[in-house]
Order: structure tokens, then C-alpha cells, then sequence
């Protein structure tokens, strides 16, 4: 994944969670509305504030 790419509050996000142990389990799009969805293999370990480049969605689809 290229880092460089991510919104400054994504990355503090995927930083904090992967310092906590959680992984990144999926990297994709999910068009039309979402340019880059972030799957990780467990739910936050906090509530992160996010900004306007970014949404927190739960997704409860027993495939991801």
C-alpha cells in the first residue's frame, strides 16, 4: 500500500490500529461512492474523530 496516498486522518487511523495489533485485511475500491475501502481484520480498538476525506462504516457482511 502506498502511503503516500492516504488522507492524513486514514493514515493516523491505520497507524494507531496497527501499532494496537489489528491488521489490514483488504484494500479496494467499492464504486461508486467509496474510492478506497480499508477492511481490518478486527473491529477499532478506539473511536477515531475523522474528517470530511473520511468515513467509518460497519459493514455486517458475514463475507468480509
Amino acid at each position: 500500500m502506498n502511503v503516500e496516498l492516504l488522507s492524513e486522518p486514514l493514515k493516523k487511523i491505520l497507524d494507531a490500529e496497527l501499532a494496537l495489533w489489528n491488521q489490514i485485511q483488504q484494500i479496494s475500491a467499492w464504486p461508486p461512492r467509496c474510492h478506497l475501502l480499508v477492511i481490518l481484520r478486527r473491529p477499532f480498538n478506539h473511536q477515531y474523530e475523522v474528517g470530511p476525506d473520511v468515513e467509518f462504516a460497519e459493514i455486517n457482511d458475514t463475507h468480509y
